[in-house]
């Protein structure tokens, strides 16, 4: 892993929370009550807890959650869902959502969580 990786993966997923108007809210929301339990949380710990939430969502229940978003318990990402996309039009009745363009699995190792903790505090107007 270098730098350059960690950071490009940092840049994709904090792009992606909050440029999506339902996981930005989703997040903002998450992040309230996660300092209302624990109003000294680390912005590593929060991002950490941020990456996770976002992880469980996007691939259906993972690290530590029962369930993803919408209580999905497999990949919501098109990728997984449609791995054949390429070969003809999109599904019947698709809607496009927010998971088509979230992090493959493999790229969350690699989402800094101290910026991701950092970016979600700006984003309440907290300062750490």
């Amino acid at each position: 892993m270098t730098n350059e990786d960690a950071a490009h993966a940092t840049n994709e997923f904090n792009m992606i929370w909050q440029n999506d108007q339902t996981v930005y809210n989703e997040v903002i929301d998450y992040v309230k009550d996660c300092l209302r339990r624990v109003p000294n949380m680390t912005d590593q710990t929060l991002g950490l807890n941020v990456k996770a939430r976002v992880f469980s969502w996007a691939h259906g229940g993972g690290w530590g959650y029962s369930d993803g978003w919408g209580h999905a318990t497999s990949s919501l990402r098109d990728d997984d869902r449609y791995p054949d996309w390429h070969e003809g039009p999109p599904p019947a009745g698709y809607r496009s959502g927010p998971f088509s363009y979230f992090l493959p699995k493999e790229a969350y190792g690699l989402v800094d969580e101290v910026e991701v903790g950092e970016q979600a505090r700006d984003a309440l107007g907290i300062e750490s």
